[in-house]
């Protein structure tokens, strides 16, 4: 055992890179398997229509082109700031991406998730980053983490629409609150002081600030409160104030954009977002949210019952208080989103990454401090249940996507079959109904299959047929 642990000292960085090396494997494969659907069909082509109203899950016209350049992705994303939503950054990425292959994403994708699990480590450590990374158990466990708690991973971390507007995006905020973290928690700023660092804060904040609408308004009003305590201190410097006003000009675009009008004139016409039933389910939602995230709550607060016991060695005010504000953070990300005319869980994606950064500040003080929170017994006892889950979970989601690649590949010969016929009509298995629910459960709800409708006026069989070049045949899911 002194063997292994020496070894495990000596060799800690190398094994920290070895495990992240070993992550992105598994998630390219994951990647790879996952395939084109439901909102990607629709990105694959120019966005919006010339007549002035669009909604983006009505099926597409077939003389309606592919994305095929930056001139047809420009178009695209000018009709849809006005005619459906102001998600600019992450959209423009989207269709870059399907206009390329997927085979970009594929690669990219579990690079960004890379980049989250070492953002989240130098987030627990105060902002400091470094790449002498010292604990390797610790990026273990925040890849645990966020496979364990993520509300809705398949559609976060595998859909490559979901993917982009939740992961990358999330990602890039981190990045961007990086530094400011450092500076309002340690008082100090790796950033040197310059027009050119204060111009790079502004642009870096304003497109920090055009991604998601129910979290850049609290990283605002973070920056606002503690701009104003620095600026009261004589302590603000330009590139805290660039910073901040660019992500507030990236908010405001994404706000204020026509599109979002548009878009809620169309739900309202729907009958999508009135009534008492829409705001039951919303709360509903909500709690199932908090459900996901139980055991991070559990954990922040047993720890912060303790909170007098850890005196004021090893930065313990100020690991609690970034604790303290990323759980602030978190709660207003999800209670916002009542007030959405919809609350996919997939939405609670940056909310669930607020608190593994809280939980690993805490865990970071424990560490430092020498102080235990928990039983040796439990805390081995729970090692090795989550050590169990991990395993299981991955293997059992591995066999679900793969299980998923074999049911669209033979979906796909039933249509190319069918073309070569000259039918008009193809029937595909159900397979959701083919789906066992103990593979749903022993994945931890990662593997979901993501099937056709019965009606094939339905806008997922119509675009997904328009994507693969039949239009002219009508794809329908048995009952």
């Amino acid at each position: 055992m002194s063997y292994l642990c020496r070894f495990y000292k000596q060799h800690a960085v190398a094994l920290s890179f070895i495990l992240v090396a070993a992550i992105y494997i598994y998630l390219l494969y994951l990647n790879q398997l996952f395939p084109i659907i439901l909102d990607d069909c629709v990105y694959s082509f120019i966005c919006g229509s010339p007549y002035g109203s669009w909604n983006l899950i009505s099926p597409i016209a077939p003389d309606i082109p592919r994305i095929d350049g930056w001139s047809d992705i420009a178009l695209s994303q000018f009709r849809h700031y006005f005619q459906w939503g102001g998600r600019i950054v992450a959209h423009t990425t989207i269709q870059f991406l399907l206009w390329q292959g997927k085979w970009l994403f594929d690669i990219i994708s579990p690079l960004f998730m890379v980049l989250l699990i070492w953002c989240i480590y130098w987030l627990g450590r105060g902002g400091e980053c470094s790449w002498h990374f010292r604990e390797p158990y610790r990026l273990v466990w925040i890849f645990f983490a966020i496979w364990a708690f993520i509300p809705d991973y398949s559609r976060d971390c595998l859909w490559l629409t979901g993917t982009v507007n939740y992961l990358w995006q999330g990602t890039l905020q981190l990045l961007f609150w990086l530094p400011f973290v450092r500076y309002v928690y340690r008082g100090s700023s790796s950033l040197p002081a310059g027009r050119l660092m204060s111009g790079n804060m502004l642009i870096f904040g304003l497109i920090a600030g055009w991604t998601n609408e129910n979290t850049v308004c609290f990283f605002l009003l973070w920056l606002g409160y503690y701009g104003w305590c620095l600026y009261r201190a004589g302590r603000l410097p330009v590139w805290y104030a660039m910073g901040s006003l660019g992500m507030l000009a990236g908010y405001m675009l994404l706000i204020l954009a026509p599109g979002n009008r548009a878009r809620h004139a169309i739900a309202l016409a729907s009958g999508e977002i009135s009534g008492w039933m829409m705001l039951r389910a919303e709360f509903y939602m909500l709690l199932l949210v908090f459900l996901f995230q139980l055991l991070l709550w559990h954990y922040i607060w047993r720890v912060w019952l303790e909170k007098q016991y850890f005196g004021v060695l090893h930065g313990a005010g100020w690991r609690l208080r970034e604790a303290r504000d990323c759980c602030l953070l978190s709660l207003g990300m999800n209670i916002i989103m009542l007030a959405s005319p919809e609350y996919p869980r997939r939405a609670a994606f940056l909310s669930t990454i607020m608190l593994i950064v809280a939980a690993s500040c805490l865990i970071e003080l424990v560490n430092v401090s020498g102080r235990n929170v928990m039983e040796q017994a439990t805390h081995r006892f729970l090692l090795a249940v989550g050590a169990c889950y991990m395993v299981v979970s991955m293997l059992a989601t591995v066999y679900g996507c793969e299980l998923g690649a074999e049911w669209r590949a033979y979906d796909d010969s039933l249509i190319q079959q069918a073309a070569a016929d000259g039918a008009t009509d193809v029937v595909i298995p159900n397979h959701n109904a083919a789906n066992p629910m103990a593979l749903f459960l022993l994945s931890g709800f990662h593997v979901v299959y993501y099937d056709f409708d019965e009606s094939p006026s339905f806008w997922y069989n119509h675009d997904y047929m328009l994507l693969r070049g039949y239009p002219e045949i009508g794809l329908r899911r048995d009952k």
